[in-house]
């Protein structure tokens, strides 16, 4: 019997107790790594930033000198692991404490803790691959409501969001009649509001129906999300549900917009400055707008050091205020927001028409005329397909192909991987 160990670090608190342990590095390459992550965050000494190259980089030191003292201390441990999530294989049950034990000693000497909730113990033969996906793929090519309706029965049995992931992204690619999209739509707006992470796929089959959608309900939709996520700081989920807004032309009401400058969510505060600069005729869009500049000026600028000052974590609302106007609400300096134009770097950018956020920003959306039509196939079936029609792709000479014998060849190649598919024995 083999038995597998899968465990997971506990993300917040590897986040806060990183920061710590580089303080206490007194070696060079320490001392190098505490300050620049400090200027990445701001000179904040609590926590480090998440997402970036050096995040990363520093995490990896760290836990790479937790494997050098587990396999010092278990030379005949196996085990992998994959950023923070360990991967362990023993012979008998009877080990998996005392490797569990062993783990969070070393980890504790760096302030790291298993996330107790997410460690699982399996025993051999191992299932891999997840039992949903043959069941789903069973009602790809029905009506798309009983896919849906499927997907949401799916995910309560199995509580994993890659069925949501997996039903979303294919009814994406589809255009309703109004009559179904009445059906849809309440679906589709209720996987939004309980996960806001999924709008970018949701944006998608919301704006391949934009006709037909209730506009008041997707209004509500969106200030449910900023209200409930508000509460918990949740920056993301906030920031889609804002994107949604100006993609789809939500007017927001001035309580949330309120709500929203009040925040330090920058890039909420980004794609609403550029929603409310087409109102400031509105006496209350403006005067929330006046406030706003305001406090940006006093809370950053008010030493008068914009080279300095472009620096902090300000730099790209600061940037992109200035540069689209903004913050701009007459004529004179007082009333306007030139702070980033002050600091040569910034200049330069926007001199060069420098963007960093695309107002403009359009969808490429995917269309499928007639969705019964369509294939769905997992990665592995993709790879084999490819990889059996290469050689034919290849050897034809397409650049002597006019347009027409192009058309027919692809149409040919199509119906040879619809075949190819449909003997699969796993499709």
């Amino acid at each position: 019997m083999i038995v597998y160990i899968l465990i997971v670090l506990h993300g917040l608190s590897t986040q806060e107790h990183l920061r710590r342990r580089i303080k206490e590095i007194k070696a060079l390459l320490g001392n190098k790594l505490d300050n620049s992550v400090q200027l990445l965050n701001s000179l904040q000494t609590n926590g480090i930033l998440t997402g970036n190259a050096i995040s990363r980089i520093v995490s990896e030191i760290i836990l790479c000198a937790v494997d050098k003292e587990i396999i010092a201390r278990i030379p005949d441990i196996k085990y992998l692991r994959f950023v923070d999530d360990y991967f362990i294989f023993v012979q008998d049950r009877s080990q998996v404490d005392g490797i569990i034990s062993c783990f969070q000693q070393e980890l504790a000497r760096y302030e790291l803790i298993i996330n107790e909730n997410k460690v699982n113990v399996l025993e051999s033969p191992f299932v891999f691959g997840n039992a949903w996906v043959e069941q789903m793929k069973v009602f790809v090519s029905l009506n798309p409501m009983i896919l849906l309706e499927k997907t949401v029965i799916e995910y309560h049995e199995y509580k994993d969001i890659a069925i949501l992931k997996y039903g979303l992204k294919i009814i994406r690619t589809m255009k309703f009649t109004k009559k179904e999209w009445r059906n849809i739509e309440p679906i589709i707006i209720n996987i939004l509001v309980k996960f806001p992470n999924l709008a970018s796929i949701i944006t998608l089959i919301i704006k391949n129906n934009e006709n037909h959608i209730d506009r008041i309900l997707l209004k509500n939709s969106i200030y449910t999300i900023i209200d409930i996520h508000l509460k918990l700081n949740n920056d993301e989920e906030i920031i889609w549900a804002v994107w949604l807004a100006k993609t789809f032309n939500i007017s927001l009401s001035l309580g949330y917009i309120k709500k929203l400058l009040v925040s330090e969510n920058w890039l909420a505060i980004i794609i609403i400055l550029d929603m409310v600069s087409k109102r400031k005729k509105e006496k209350g869009v403006r005067d929330l707008i006046v406030k706003f500049r305001n406090r940006i000026k006093e809370e950053y600028f008010s030493d008068g050091d914009s080279e300095k000052n472009m620096y902090s974590e300000i730099w790209l609302i600061a940037y992109e205020s200035d540069k689209n106007k903004w913050l701009n609400t007459g004529g004179n300096e007082l009333d306007q927001f030139v702070e980033a134009r002050k600091n040569g770097f910034f200049k330069q950018l926007k001199n060069k028409s420098v963007d960093f956020y695309k107002s403009d920003y359009e969808y490429d959306l995917i269309q499928s005329a007639n969705y019964k039509n369509n294939i769905y196939v997992t990665y592995r079936e993709l790879i084999e397909i490819l990889g059996n029609f290469k050689e034919s792709i290849l050897e034809n000479k397409l650049d002597i192909l006019d347009e027409s014998e192009y058309e027919k060849y692809l149409e040919e190649v199509y119906e040879l991987a619809r075949e190819h598919i449909s003997s699969l024995d796993n499709y």
